[in-house]
């Protein structure tokens, strides 16, 4: 049987990204062993060492939710502050969220509303 582990970033800098993650996430670095740090969220988050990060778009994201849309505002701000770059914002189907990038480019989304059917399923 198979388990999630960690997603894992390549980056030129993994110490800055994982303090970068670490921040957004109030989550503390588990292990810094220069070229590979862990952030202890669930699930984990890997920071890995790369002499040249992959070019273009990344095809695998995270997303992120917080309790409310209030409450995501607020948070979106927040990472933003810690040196995200806002891309843009999308709606659909009565879900609605916000793309960002974190220092690195790597993109990810942080929803401010999700429809009922779709975060039961989640939480199941």
């Amino acid at each position: 049987m198979l388990a999630l582990r960690a997603v894992v970033f390549d980056t030129t800098d993994p110490s800055a990204l994982a303090q970068f993650w670490s921040q957004v996430t109030s989550s503390p670095i588990a292990y810094d062993w220069g070229e590979f740090v862990l952030v202890n969220w669930e699930p984990r988050l890997a920071f890995q060492y790369v002499s040249h990060p992959t070019p273009g778009k990344n095809r695998i994201h995270i997303d992120l939710r917080s309790s409310d849309e209030r409450t995501a505002e607020v948070e979106i701000e927040r990472i933003v502050e810690l040196g995200a770059t806002r891309i843009g914002s999308v709606e659909m189907r009565g879900a609605s969220w916000v793309v960002l990038a974190d220092p690195d480019g790597n993109e990810f989304c942080l929803f401010r509303t999700v429809p009922e059917q779709v975060e039961r399923a989640l939480l199941n």
